[in-house]
């Protein structure tokens, strides 16, 4: 037979009295879950929605979280990621060929990025080139690259290039590529180019024949 406690229009009041006294909670004679004075309930297992819970420290928080999707995962920032965690990625890839015979400094491809404060940019890029007529000393086949950082140089490469021989003329053909992380920077806008200076006037292309393009990648790393 079932027993029912119950009031009518009116609180009910279960009052465990005196210092340190709980109210027990049980079923089938055995105790299935506790209230104490500080207002702590205790029981074996918990059951219905959790909708209306909030202020769950994080180290209450245990055990395996299940195979979830995160596609709808938003309000996540940057400054939320991990250090080192690549924030956004941009390139560019120049096709347009270039040749020049004044032995001027000349851009092989260039692009910008904006990014956050401290952050870091770490840059890939590739430059085609190519010395059209051989000159008779050692240094006239020469040419230097430059990494720009806005206005200024932040790296040199140097390179002789590769003899390339047919039966109508002698070329050096030039691929140059490399990397380089930045240091932290100040939020802003940056450009960055790779810049070719020939050692004396000569007859340099770039992106020869619009089939040997030139680019460069830049990726904001997260500090």
């Amino acid at each position: 037979m079932a027993a029912t406690l119950k009031t009518s229009n009116e609180d009910l009041t279960l009052n465990a009295d005196g210092s340190g006294s709980d109210i027990i909670f049980q079923s089938n004679g055995s105790n299935v879950a506790t209230l104490d004075q500080a207002g702590l309930l205790t029981a074996t297992t918990f059951s219905g929605s959790a909708a209306s819970l909030t202020s769950i420290p994080a180290a209450n928080i245990t055990g395996t979280l299940p195979a979830i999707s995160g596609a709808n995962l938003a309000g996540l920032t940057s400054s939320q990621m991990p250090a080192g965690s690549v924030i956004q990625v941009v390139s560019e890839l120049n096709t347009t060929a270039l040749a020049w015979t004044d032995g001027s400094q000349q851009t092989a491809v260039t692009d910008s990025i904006t990014v956050q404060e401290g952050n870091k940019v770490l840059l890939n890029f590739c430059a085609t080139l190519s010395n059209e007529s051989m000159g008779t000393s050692s240094w006239s086949n020469m040419a230097f690259l430059y990494l720009y950082q806005d206005s200024s140089s932040i790296r040199e490469l140097e390179h002789d290039g590769d003899l390339w021989v047919n039966s109508s003329n002698n070329h050096r053909v030039y691929n140059v590529s490399g990397s380089h992380l930045t240091g932290a920077l100040s939020a802003g806008t940056y450009a960055f180019s790779l810049q070719v200076d020939a050692y004396e006037a000569n007859s340099f292309s770039l992106n020869r024949a619009g089939s040997h393009p030139s680019s460069m990648i830049l990726m904001e790393i997260q500090a």
